[in-house]
């Protein structure tokens, strides 16, 4: 009797242990979901990196641009360098600039992240086996947590530049042409 209370108190150790893995990874895998669900609008930390960068070419000139991550939409990066062209020209006292030159590149980039899926069992199973005579009928105890990884070869992110000159008053009408403090109002009451 006593070897049948310790083999129920290690059956119990060992559903706790389980229940607790489980937990941890599903708490893991929801927070890197929600941690991949913002789109930063920042300086980019190190040239690739997701943010914004620019360079000064002359006094009114500038290069702007914008790397997202895999899960930023094409207009969202695009809106993301109009925001910072608007802000630089602002913070240079300018009025206005007009883009002179500008790309929007689709790049492929390895995926290190993992997805992971932890199914658990709690229940014990029971496998009947019959021969020619009779049946057999076994119970095992629960199964450990089985784990499945996807790792995908390559994610594609995007990246926009432009060529910028800033100016100051009045400007012509072109579909080039922005009025910066425009801009960073309309793009800023989306986010």
């Amino acid at each position: 009797m006593e070897n049948h209370k310790t083999v129920m108190r290690s059956d119990l150790k060992m559903r706790k242990g389980i229940r607790h893995f489980g937990g941890i990874m599903l708490g893991s895998i929801l927070l890197a979901a929600c941690a991949s669900s913002e789109v930063p609008y920042a300086p980019a930390s190190d040239v690739g990196e997701v943010g914004y960068t620019e360079s000064q070419l002359s006094n009114d000139r500038y290069r702007v641009s914008f790397t997202g991550r895999s899960d930023t939409p094409l207009e969202t990066v695009q809106d993301y360098t109009l925001l910072r062209a608007a802000e630089l020209t602002v913070a240079q006292n300018y009025d206005w600039f007009e883009v002179v030159d500008r790309t929007a590149i689709p790049h492929l980039e390895d995926d290190n992240s993992a997805r992971a899926a932890v199914q658990i069992s709690t229940g014990t199973a029971s496998q009947t086996r019959c021969g020619l005579i009779a049946c057999t009928t076994t119970q095992t105890s629960p199964a450990f947590p089985r784990s499945e990884m996807d790792f995908p070869a390559q994610r594609e992110h995007f990246v926009a530049s432009m060529e910028v000159v800033m100016g100051q008053g009045e400007h012509e009408r072109s579909g080039d042409i922005y009025d910066a403090r425009e801009v960073i109002a309309s793009i800023r009451s989306d986010f």
